[in-house]
């Protein structure tokens, strides 16, 4: 038996005990507290996870509801463009499910085989320029031909010597439909507009027919060699005003249709001629003389053989317009071309009072005009501009010493055989 005096209080117990546990506690608390960061740092790892995961579907969400659809992807130097997303909005426009579009090269094989040309050129101007847009004609699902604008930048660098891209399709079709619309009334009021000159220039070669078939049938009368010999002069003259007449009367019926006809290579030459027989009589009445310069070798144009007869024709009206002041004996039209960094570059200068000041910038917007009023719609230009940015091309205005210049810089023609099949363009799920 212990003596009492030796046996530590009950209170000592506790003392010495707590002291031993005291390494325990505090060890316990670290291992606690180190559990406990762990497992906050990983709630802290899953909830950025799910952040990220919100945060994305939040963007996909917004990028959805965007006109049109917005995609990314690698772009080789090659021109091979490997989509690796494109939003919900790419199903609304073309038809297709997400999966039927993921398969390589579905995008690139419902591009109409008209456009695929151009959508090459794009992925190549993409690569070197940092950004490009293009607009092309698209198959849907459902057999129906859209056009779609295509616009797209690099955003970064990959690797392997890709480059990274976004970008975004936009459905134009309506679009397209309606300036076809305008260009289509714009033509029927420039013939309207030119309605007098031409009903006296096909009034002229009629009269000289009836004239010449009244010689005719006199001389015929006389039933004698030389006789003979003039009514064939005479019936000679009557076929040359009836081809003259057929000529005026084909480019009024090919000018006042509604479809311009597909892409092609253009003779400026002919196109200009074209014009004259339209714009000719116009600027003969109003006195205005015509220099026209054009080179024997100079490349054929990308376009529409009607739609540059009308930029010209809407050209020649709007300088007749601008010298309505100018003294007679000075209104000239001057129109000359020559290649150009690789285009073909077009100026039709007149002699008139040159443009407003501020008009330079404004002058191809639509409605826009400098007449006086009542005189002209505005649409002109404003056409002209939209056909030429179609076909890849440009136009601006300056002021000249006298009168002011068009500067029109048209797409060289391609030449056959220069290019492999569209068929075998590198282009993997492409958009």
């Amino acid at each position: 038996m212990i003596p009492a005096w030796a046996s530590p209080p009950r209170w000592g117990h506790a003392l010495l005990i707590g002291v031993g546990l005291l390494p325990m506690l505090l060890a316990g608390h670290w291992i606690f507290a180190a559990l406990r960061a762990a497992r906050g740092a990983t709630s802290a790892a899953d909830m950025a996870r799910v952040d990220a995961g919100r945060a994305r579907l939040v963007a996909e969400g917004l990028l959805g509801e965007l006109p049109g659809a917005a995609y990314r992807g690698d772009l080789l130097a090659d021109g091979t463009f490997v989509c690796g997303f494109r939003t919900a909005g790419a199903e609304r426009l073309t038809g297709f499910s997400p999966m039927e579009l993921a398969a390589p090269g579905a995008w690139q094989s419902r591009i109409a085989p008209a456009s695929r040309q151009d959508y090459a050129a794009f992925l190549g101007a993409l690569f070197a320029d940092g950004e490009a847009q293009v607009e092309y004609a698209f198959i849907r699902a459902d057999g129906r031909e859209g056009w779609f604008l295509d616009r797209a930048r690099i955003v970064g660098q990959a690797e392997r010597g890709c480059v990274l891209v976004a970008g975004q399709v936009l459905d134009v079709t309506r679009e397209r439909a309606l300036a076809a619309q305008s260009a289509q009334a714009a033509k029927l009021a420039t013939l309207g507009e030119m309605s007098a000159s031409l009903a006296h220039e096909l009034a002229q070669p009629l009269s000289v027919m009836l004239f010449s078939a009244e010689t005719a049938r006199d001389a015929l009368e006389e039933q004698d060699t030389e006789a003979a010999a003039l009514a064939r002069d005479q019936l000679d003259r009557i076929m040359r005003q009836i081809g003259r007449t057929r000529t005026i009367a084909t480019h009024l019926r090919d000018f006042g249709r509604s479809d311009p006809g597909p892409e092609e290579a253009v003779d400026l030459a002919a196109a200009l001629d074209g014009a004259m027989v339209l714009a000719g009589p116009a600027l003969a009445r109003a006195g205005v003389a015509v220099d026209a310069a054009l080179p024997a070798m100079l490349p054929k144009l990308r376009g529409q053989r009607l739609m540059i007869e009308q930029i010209l024709v809407n050209l020649m009206l709007n300088a007749r317009d601008a010298m309505r002041e100018t003294p007679e004996g000075r209104r000239r039209l001057e129109i000359e071309a020559q290649p150009r960094d690789g285009q073909v570059e077009l100026r039709v200068r007149d002699t008139g009072s040159g443009l407003p000041p501020g008009a330079g910038a404004r002058i191809f917007e639509p409605f826009f005009t400098t007449k006086p009023l009542g005189q002209g719609t505005g649409l002109g230009l404003s056409i002209c501009h939209g056909i030429m940015r179609r076909s890849g091309g440009s136009i601006r205005a300056e002021n000249a010493d006298p009168g002011a210049v068009m500067i029109l810089n048209f797409q060289k023609a391609p030449v056959v055989g220069s290019q492999g099949p569209l068929g075998a363009l590198p282009i993997a799920n492409a958009s």
